[in-house]
């Protein structure tokens, strides 16, 4: 998701990426991001600065918490395009998703 946002939205003159992680186990905080970020920056040379920023835990109670609670944690996806249909499901009484799908990149 991040590398679609990067690729179709960012400006391509952008030269700082600025992420803030909620803390949570399931939000990226491994080894995968980081050499991500490490990819974007020296390899690619996307940016000049790259910084991620996680929060104190159990200090993060945000709107974004509060949506993540709806979600089944006892769901398994089995391939990336699990996902788009589980979140539909998982909003039936509000609507705190929007659900956009894109193109699989390899």
């Amino acid at each position: 998701m991040i590398s679609h946002f990067i690729d179709s939205y960012l400006n391509p003159d952008a030269i700082e990426l600025l992420l803030f992680c909620i803390s949570c186990a399931g939000q990226n905080k491994n080894w995968t991001m980081f050499r991500y970020m490490y990819h974007l920056f020296p390899i690619k040379k996307r940016f000049t600065k790259v910084m991620l920023t996680f929060p104190i835990r159990r200090h993060s109670y945000s709107e974004c918490d509060k949506d993540a609670g709806l979600v089944n944690q006892q769901f398994r996806a089995e391939v990336p395009s699990d996902w788009p249909q589980y979140f539909e499901q998982a909003q039936r009484s509000s609507h705190p998703f929007t659900v956009s799908k894109t193109l699989a990149t390899t």
